[in-house]
Formats: structure tokens, C-alpha cells, sequence
């Protein structure tokens, strides 16, 4: 059965650090005292390596990109006798979840975007990045669809890279009665005693 290690998750940013207001407390005289956080803006990657048994190099790919926005900002704060307003900024964002899949060594192409449900799936190792690799040839909004079948099912990599070509190769109409017939085909292979193969996430489950 194919393994996977998981590796430490990194992060690089290419930018500023933003004060920004997180709690307003009031003296007797009602001036307003601010207790500020600072929130990272700029180019952010985070990236989180997987090695499979077979010596790709697996990554969920999170790209970031933030800026303040020009604009006044959003007031949040003001003195008790109403003589000042303090403006928090705002700030634009732009992010996506990718996974890449690689050699060693060799130059990094990411793939489409993944869906919320289908990144935090690969983040709790429920679904290996290989799998959702080929789920992100489909359009965001139609991974969660296809994802529910796989984990419900256990579908392996190759079965989830059948079921990946069908689709594409079938008008999105069919896509419902396709989906159906992978779930009902799965189930009887698990009547029939043919257990599906878990993700290392979910044979982790299982030991608990």
C-alpha cells in the first residue's frame, strides 16, 4: 500500500507588517486607549511538502497576495466625548489553494485552485495531494461533488483518475448519473468483500 510522509509546512512573505486595532478600552476622561495586533500584507506563500513512496515530491501550494487599500478605511474607534475617530484599513486580498506534484529536483507547475472542502481534506490527510491533483482539472465548482464520492467510497488514485477522464470526457449534464454510478459500483464492491483502500489520513483515523 502506498505511504506518504508528511513534511514541516513553510512560510515565506515578501512584504510589511500593518499595525492594526484589535480592542478599545476608555479612561475616566473618555480617551480611548487601542491595544494593536500586526497582521502580515504582501506576497505570502505557504507551502506544505509531501514525499510519496515512490519519490515525488507532493505540495499543497497556498499564494497569498494583500495590499492596503487606498482608500480612508472602515471607522472603529472614537473618544467618549466624540472629538476623534480612528479609521482601520483595509486590506485587499487575493489567495488560492493549488497542489503541485514534481520529481525531485525538478521545476514546480502548479495546478488549478482547489475548492475550500477539497484543501482542508488534503490538510487533514483524508485525500492524498496525488488525488486531489487530478480533482483540480475540474472547475472549482464542481470538485465537492466528486470529492464526496471519493471519500465516501475510498476511491483509490487511479479509480479517482478514471472517474476524473469520464467526466471531462461527458457533457456536464451526464456528471449527476456518473457520480451516482460510482457510488453505487463502489458499494457493491464493498458487499462483496473488496474493502476500499484508505488514505494514510484515514488509516490514522482508524487507529484512534
Amino acid at each position: 500500500m502506498p505511504t506518504m510522509s508528511r513534511m514541516a509546512p513553510a512560510t515565506i512573505q515578501v512584504g510589511q507588517q500593518v499595525p492594526l486595532i484589535n480592542g478599545v478600552t476608555y479612561d475616566s476622561f473618555g480617551n480611548s486607549h487601542n491595544s494593536i495586533q500586526y497582521t502580515g500584507i504582501g506576497v505570502i506563500l505557504r507551502v506544505t511538502p509531501f514525499i510519496t513512496e515512490d519519490g515525488l515530491v507532493e505540495m499543497i501550494v497556498s499564494p497569498q497576495i494583500s495590499q492596503l487599500d487606498p482608500g480612508a478605511g472602515i471607522p472603529i474607534s472614537a473618544n467618549a466625548n466624540g472629538t476623534g475617530t480612528i479609521n482601520a484599513p483595509i486590506i485587499d486580498i487575493r489567495q488560492a489553494d493549488t497542489v503541485a506534484v514534481t520529481p525531485d529536483g525538478q521545476t514546480v507547475a502548479l495546478a488549478e485552485s482547489l475548492s475550500d472542502e477539497l484543501s482542508a481534506n488534503v490538510r487533514l490527510g483524508l485525500v492524498s495531494a496525488t488525488a486531489a491533483a487530478e480533482l483540480a482539472r475540474l472547475q472549482r465548482c464542481n470538485q465537492d461533488a466528486v470529492l464526496r464520492v471519493i471519500t465516501r467510497r475510498g476511491l483509490t488514485t487511479r479509480q479517482t483518475s478514471r472517474l476524473v477522464e469520464a467526466l471531462l470526457a461527458a457533457p456536464q449534464g451526464d456528471w449527476p448519473t456518473l457520480l451516482e454510478q460510482a457510488m453505487q459500483t463502489s458499494a457493491r464492491q464493498e458487499r462483496k468483500g473488496g474493502a476500499p483502500r484508505r488514505t494514510p489520513g484515514e488509516q490514522l483515523v482508524a487507529l484512534h
